[in-house]
């Protein structure tokens, strides 16, 4: 949104409340006269049509407003509105019976239009005070000129300033003079409050952005000084390491002279036991040579133990999968084992019920004596098939009771040994990873052997050499004695150089606790 429709929202706004205000005043001035007998009812109904003209204006701009739909062009409309809204309410005065020029000749109703007039000058628009103005003049105009066509009412430059039914037209030229005199002064004065609100916002926006600006220094400024801390700090910790080291040194150098002199004692006893040391160092190389091979060996061993290890573990995991298929094959037996119970005990109950009905047919062949033998002999085959069923059934349910108890015993076992080699399982993990360990250890220590073999040849290689340089070292004692002085003389400037960085260091804190002050003192409100 720019700078101009801001303000001519806002001047709209304030419009809104001119015109609640006016229509309030209306109202009531339409009631009075209506009630009081003053207005007729047709003048009373251009009253309440030029009312509404009015009200409509003010819901369509407040709704605009409210909606954030409000347009530059919609203060020409309002305007418009306004006028119409005031030229019905003056038209009414064309149909009353007497007092027609009353339309145009109150002061009153010619304050109206200098009202709207200078409202216009809330929406900061120049050319609106300017057509508000002429507006202002076309309705005065026209009212006149109605007056002149519909009504008594006549020209007269002698009686129209001073009688009923005439009308001046020199007071119609003089206001209509000064309703665009007022409104060219009014659209100046606009065009000039304008121009310097406008400047004055855009220097306000400067200083935001210079505000702004500043700010963003400030921040700047509390890093720098932050950060400037922290260097310090780094400054003094690295003064405090380079004294210590100083200190370090020193005793090094002292202890280092001690070292030397002794040394220049004892390079004759070197000497007379750089032989000896040649033959104890080839015999300490045969012994890592020997040591060293028993370690491969120990390495090619623990390797065997690992894929070992491996292969036990996967015949556990291979073995605990079938143990686990073969707890799920017994469970299947078992729920097929419960389901051959309750159809023998199907069985039972046929079986029971044809033996009865076998009885109870012998019964009845019975009764009928010669021409029921046959059935009755029928009857006996079924009760004895009966019994039968009834005797096999029970030899089953037997069998599949002792085959249940079995599986169930035969399950729990699979339990056990589940559980068992799962304990296996992990402890063979815990073996394989301690093998690891141990494979591992031995490899780095085959590595140190190696390096123990170099080293060894290397110290016979230097035993060798050492008698022949000790004559050398004897030279190089004194100048390292010479070289101790000047580096005691050196740390002496140095222990000078830390005392003179300490003293900036010290003189970068003051300085940054007075720029931190003076940051605070300017910080943002």
């Amino acid at each position: 949104m720019d700078r101009q429709l801001a303000f001519e929202m806002e001047g709209e706004r304030l419009t809104g409340r001119l015109r609640l205000l006016l229509i309030v005043i209306f109202l009531a001035a339409t009631a009075v006269g209506y009630l009081a007998g003053s207005a007729p009812l047709q003048q009373t109904l251009f009253y309440l049509a030029g009312i509404g003209t009015y009200t409509l204006v003010f819901l369509l701009s407040f709704l605009a407003l409210k909606y954030h739909r409000y347009q530059s062009y919609m203060k020409y409309l309002f305007t418009v509105g306004e006028m119409a809204g005031l030229f019905i309410v003056y038209l009414g005065h064309v149909f009353v019976e007497d007092g027609h020029e009353w339309a145009v000749r109150n002061a009153t109703r010619h304050g109206l239009y200098y009202v709207l007039i200078a409202a216009s000058v809330l929406r900061f628009a120049p050319r609106l005070v300017v057509i508000t103005g002429l507006l202002a003049v076309a309705v005065n105009t026209a009212l006149h000129f109605i007056l002149i066509q519909m009504t008594p009412v006549q020209w007269s430059l002698e009686k129209g300033s001073t009688e009923l039914d005439y009308l001046s037209p020199v007071e119609l030229i003089i206001a209509c003079i000064f309703m665009m005199g007022l409104s060219v002064a009014l659209a100046m004065a606009t065009k000039m409050i304008r121009r310097m609100i406008f400047k004055v916002s855009e220097e306000r926006e400067d200083s935001q952005k210079r505000f702004q600006l500043l700010s963003e220094l400030l921040r700047s400024a509390r890093s720098v000084v932050h950060s400037l801390g922290d260097q310090i700090e780094e400054l003094k910790l690295s003064v405090q390491t380079l004294d210590a080291t100083r200190v370090h040194q020193k005793d090094a150098l002292d202890q280092t002279g001690e070292l030397i002199r002794n040394v220049s004692g004892e390079m004759q006893e070197a000497a007379a036991g750089a032989s000896r040391q040649d033959q104890l160092c080839q015999s300490n190389t045969d012994l890592v040579l020997k040591f060293r091979a028993r370690m491969e060996e120990i390495i090619r061993s623990s390797e065997m133990n690992l894929t070992g290890s491996q292969q036990i573990m996967d015949l556990l995991t291979d073995g605990e999968t079938t143990l686990q298929k073969t707890l799920s094959g017994m469970e299947g037996i078992q729920e097929s084992s419960n389901r051959i119970f309750e159809i023998l005990d199907i069985i039972n109950e046929i079986a029971e019920r044809t033996n009865l009905l076998a009885l109870n047919a012998a019964i009845e062949a019975a009764r009928a004596g010669e021409e029921g033998r046959g059935f009755s002999v029928v009857a006996s085959e079924v009760g004895k098939l009966a019994e039968m069923s009834s005797r096999h059934a029970s030899e089953i349910e037997s069998l599949i009771r002792r085959s249940h108890d079995q599986t169930m015993e035969g399950a729990g076992l699979v339990r056990s040994m589940g559980s068992t080699m799962q304990r296996i399982h992990e402890r063979s993990e815990h073996m394989q990873t301690r093998t690891q360990e141990i494979h591992e250890l031995i490899s780095r220590q085959q590595g140190f052997f190696t390096d123990i073999q170099k080293a060894t040849l290397e110290i016979q290689n230097v035993a060798g050499q050492m008698k022949s340089r000790t004559d050398e070292q004897a030279n190089q004692t004194s100048q390292a004695n010479t070289e101790l002085d000047t580096l005691r003389t050196e740390l002496e400037e140095l222990s000078g150089a830390v005392g003179a960085i300490q003293s900036v260091v010290d003189s970068l804190e003051m300085e940054k606790q007075h720029l931190a002050a003076t940051l605070e003192k300017n910080q943002e409100p």
